[in-house]
């Protein structure tokens, strides 16, 4: 069986097995839609830790990012270390809004700041994301990885066959349990993912070629200074993550990822109390900063010994190379690490599934269909939707994804994703800190926002670098989507100032209620003294995460 036997097949079998019976046992007993959508509010920190580093941390993240830094060195870390600003903003921005407005998806509180139209065309966008960033690209590095590691096994699949068993093993327990089920069953699968990704990354490290940490900093210091990988900041023309790029556009795709997307709020709408909601988040940034070391040097590594090996591997193989080559046979290491992987990718779909069924549910078919529907409706209704979502984004990842391709789809699947959330994150931001901010201006920047995207991209990459060719050696041949998404945000805004502006007369004072500034006046949460709060804490990160990136600037 080559890199897998017996004992690892069998451990891969259990744990799979055993994902689908506690996710269906946890939530058994979902009847009412607040059960069913938002696990009854009862999420602890733990849960609330858990499931969002098993939405957050992906299959995406372990096969693409480790990937995407054999490829591109360690400026692949602005992915976990921006997110630190994603994860400020929403403890201390959009929390404090959610949890007054008393909602079960963000599309209410927007039609509660602006009005239905903001509130429908947002759902409708935010579930062609979620379908885009989740099932589609879950299901492909999943299918793609899985496929590869189980070749020449008794349990060698298609990429198709296992793209099909991760969708019904999925759907089969978030049908059935709901939010309860996707969260819980997330913390188990967060702890194999990170166990099988820590084998691995010890793995790697370890070979004769690494030396470990200490060898790798040693060995990447003797290469040429323009080959070197454990650099962070790439050129301003770099074509895929420009530093320019990564502390402006990727910044601003964090921040949308914590505080606009229903995926990661419905997590927060889900805990028993603010103070469970802020520490659950602030763990799960502690360890999804830990992708450095578990994910991003292995990767790094892996480039040395591939290069020492004299092979040429393409980046989303990588993970697959290294399972192949480094993991020892008759341990069960190769069982754990494939766990690790799958509950990457059902943590990711399940979560999913969720979100867009909450969507689905409750601001179209109780909103339009049957306002009188009762608990027991609405939750028959949102396992349909469930099925549904998940047939869509099963056949899509198998009619739109090929699985030889050599293109880098950890960055696709992030740029794909950024033409549609700037006008999201607009709408958000100005909803919740200005108050003049108005519907009609909402409504157009949430509908023009794609096409300013992609407009700026064949603006710049068709006639200014003809018209101003100097301007390639600033920003390169062609518009980085990073760059993309802060020329789009910074117009969009403008836009969106003026616009509000211009229908300053439709402004509502009972919307102005659902900004901060009059959410804080009416809180009636206690203040802790600062050392007794989650505040040293954060503190901690900001430091820790500053200093990681000016040591290796």
């Amino acid at each position: 069986m080559g890199h897998l036997n017996t004992l690892d097949l069998v451990i891969f079998i259990s744990a799979l097995v055993g994902i689908l019976l506690f996710g269906m046992w946890v939530g058994r007993k979902e009847d009412n839609s607040k059960d069913f959508f938002l696990a009854g509010k009862s999420v602890g920190w733990v849960g609330i830790a858990g499931s969002l580093l098993g939405t957050n941390w992906s299959a995406a993240q372990l096969v693409g990012l480790m990937g995407a830094s054999c490829s591109l060195g360690l400026a692949t870390a602005l992915y976990p270390t921006m997110a630190v600003v994603g994860v400020i903003f929403l403890m201390y921005v959009f929390m404090p809004i959610f949890e007054d407005a008393n909602i079960y998806t963000l599309s209410q509180y927007l039609e509660a700041r602006y009005d239905s139209r903001v509130s429908n065309v947002f759902s409708l966008l935010s579930i062609v994301v979620t379908i885009i960033l989740g099932l589609i690209f879950a299901f492909y590095f999943g299918g793609r990885s899985l496929s590869e590691l189980l070749g020449d096994t008794q349990l060698e699949m298609s990429y198709t066959q296992m793209v099909i068993l991760l969708a019904v093993v999925t759907g089969i327990y978030t049908v059935t349990g709901g939010l309860s089920a996707v969260i819980y069953t997330d913390v188990m699968q967060t702890l194999l993912l990170v166990a099988g990704g820590a084998i691995l990354a010890v793995l790697v490290l370890m070979q004769p070629e690494i030396g470990g940490l200490a060898g790798l900093l040693e060995l990447d210091a003797l290469q040429p200074v323009a080959e070197r990988k454990l650099t962070i900041f790439k050129p301003s023309n770099h074509p895929q993550i420009p530093w320019t790029g990564a502390l402006t556009g990727l910044l601003l795709l964090n921040i949308y990822f914590y505080g606009g997307n229903q995926v990661m709020a419905q997590r927060m709408l889900a805990a028993k109390s603010p103070e469970d909601g802020r520490l659950g988040i602030l763990v799960s940034i502690y360890i999804k900063v830990s992708l450095v070391l578990l994910v991003i040097l292995p990767g790094i590594a892996g480039y040395y010994i591939l290069k020492a090996r004299g092979l040429d591997i393409n980046p989303d193989d990588i993970f697959a190379t290294l399972f192949r080559t480094l993991v020892p046979v008759g341990y069960g290491f190769g069982g754990i690490i494939m766990v690790g992987l799958i509950g990457g990718v059902l943590s990711t779909v399940d979560s999913v599934l969720n979100t867009g069924s909450t969507f689905l549910t409750i601001d179209y078919y109780k909103k339009y269909f049957r306002k009188d529907a009762s608990e027991k409706e609405l939750v028959k209704v949102g396992r349909i939707f469930i099925v549904i979502l998940l047939i869509l984004g099963t056949s899509a990842s198998l009619l739109f994804l090929n699985p030889e391709s050599t293109t880098d789809g950890f960055l696709k699947s992030t740029q794909l994703g950024s033409y549609l959330t700037v006008g999201i994150l607009i709408i958000f931001l100005f909803g919740i800190l200005w108050k003049p901010a108005t519907a009609s201006a909402a409504l157009v920047v949430l509908i023009i926002g794609p096409f300013l995207s992609w407009g700026y991209e064949l603006l710049y990459n068709n006639f200014l670098v003809i018209w101003f060719p100097g301007i390639v050696s600033v920003f390169g041949d062609k518009l980085n989507f990073f760059h993309q998404l802060i020329v789009t945000f910074f117009t969009a805004s403008l836009l969106f100032v003026i616009i509000s502006k211009l229908t300053e007369e439709t402004r509502n004072q009972e919307n102005e209620k659902h900004t901060l500034a009059e959410v804080l006046k009416r809180s009636e949460r206690k203040t802790a003294p600062f050392w007794k709060s989650e505040k040293p804490w954060v503190v901690l990160i900001v430091a820790v995460t500053a200093a990681f990136l000016i040591w290796f600037r």
